[in-house]
């Protein structure tokens, strides 16, 4: 389908935007035309068959798969979901890549989303997308995200407006060999992050030998991730574990791609005692830290098992030649102690310029400023 609409979003691309329904008959297919463009093309996790096989294959809604072709030439892909906006009377059709639009779903929590492509050609495969999409009579929204700031400020148009539903910090820490010594990579935080370490390691070594071990097999690894899940579910009662879409998207996660070498569960322990299991996915040199379930116990403050897990876990992954390791969005005390750089995440909604969306947002403004000068009497 050639690019004729125009919405706003400015383009002067020549690429050609095909759909595909995605059902369980076509999931090979698409897996092949997927892992074939990733090849060459992927950068993060989040965008790689991994993550998104087990999104289709799990999430029991009807997506759409989106090509996008330079002449004969397949350039880049992406997944599309419609669901629908209901709020204060207000309700349109909105689009979602990568993503359902159902909080059930959603739970998972994509970052780094984007189009799969090439880095020298991605913009324009984003544009194209979006402006296909937006093409719709009945499409009033394209939602994206979490995604890195960079990707979203040039989505803007002279018939639409942008708007971010939330925004927050990324960090990540840039490992070097050296860091594979723990009293290098201590040199690498702050005096007062290193004497918090220190401390932790010195109680717990009072319990036997600190050690990082990795599950050595799928069913491990599920062991592994339903123990984290028992210690999740203690310390956040909105945890993902209670919800069966967020656990059964994992279970197919880790069963389809931990032979591949992308999954790793791993579990840091003081002799018998398990202070924390982190799990993570590691991409073409970067370690993305997904979830840790710790355990709190003992509750004394000189432990410090989540902040102890990650140093331990930074000294592992540096000698296995890692290059990043990555917090992911979230802004907390200990992703800024041990990182060393951050970046800026945000979750980015399009809307077509129409009277009922310039309704609502005008209704949005009315009422934040309202909350605003309630909260200044």
């Amino acid at each position: 389908m050639a690019l004729e609409k125009s919405i706003g979003l400015e383009t002067t691309s020549m690429l050609l935007v095909e759909e595909k329904r995605v059902d369980r008959q076509s999931l090979q297919e698409i897996e092949e035309l997927w892992r074939g463009l990733e090849s060459h093309s992927g950068e993060y996790f989040f965008t790689s068959w991994h993550w998104i096989g087990a999104w289709l294959r799990t999430s029991a809604t009807d997506p759409r798969l989106l090509m996008v072709y330079d002449g004969n030439s397949l350039v880049g892909m992406g997944c599309v979901h419609f669901s629908q906006f209901n709020k204060n009377a207000f309700a349109w059709k909105q689009a979602n890549l990568n993503r359902t639009g159902n909080s059930g779903y959603d739970q998972i929590w994509i970052e780094y989303n984007d189009v799969l492509a090439a880095p020298d050609i991605r913009a324009e495969v984003r544009e194209s997308l979006i402006h296909h999409v937006l093409g719709y009579s009945d499409i009033a929204e394209f939602r994206i995200g979490m995604s890195l700031n960079t990707v979203l400020d040039s989505l803007t148009g002279v018939d639409t407006v942008s708007e971010y539903e939330f925004r927050t910090k990324g960090f990540l820490l840039n490992l070097r060999p050296e860091f594979s010594d723990f009293n290098t990579l201590l040199k690498a935080f702050s005096s007062n992050t290193r004497s918090q370490i220190r401390r932790s390691y010195k109680a717990y070594s009072s319990h036997g030998e600190l050690t990082v071990t990795s599950a050595g097999s799928r069913e491990e690894a599920l062991d592994y991730f339903a123990a984290a899940g028992h210690l999740h579910k203690e310390k956040w009662s909105d945890s993902g574990f209670h919800n069966s879409k967020f656990i059964n998207f994992h279970k197919d996660l880790i069963n389809n791609s931990f032979d591949e070498g992308v999954i790793d569960l791993l579990k840091v322990s003081a002799g018998e005692t398990v202070l924390a299991y982190l799990y993570n996915f590691v991409y073409r040199g970067r370690v993305y830290f997904y979830l840790s379930g710790i355990n709190y116990e003992p509750s004394d403050n000189q432990y410090k098992p989540g902040l102890l897990a990650h140093v331990l876990a930074i000294s592992w992954y540096s000698a296995r030649n890692m290059a990043v390791y990555d917090f992911m969005a979230g802004d907390a005390r200990y992703k800024r102690s041990l990182s060393d750089s951050e970046y800026d995440m945000a979750l980015l909604s399009i809307k077509k310029k129409t009277i009922k969306t310039s309704a609502y947002k005008l209704l949005k403004k009315v009422r934040t400023q309202v909350k605003r000068g309630l909260n200044k009497h």
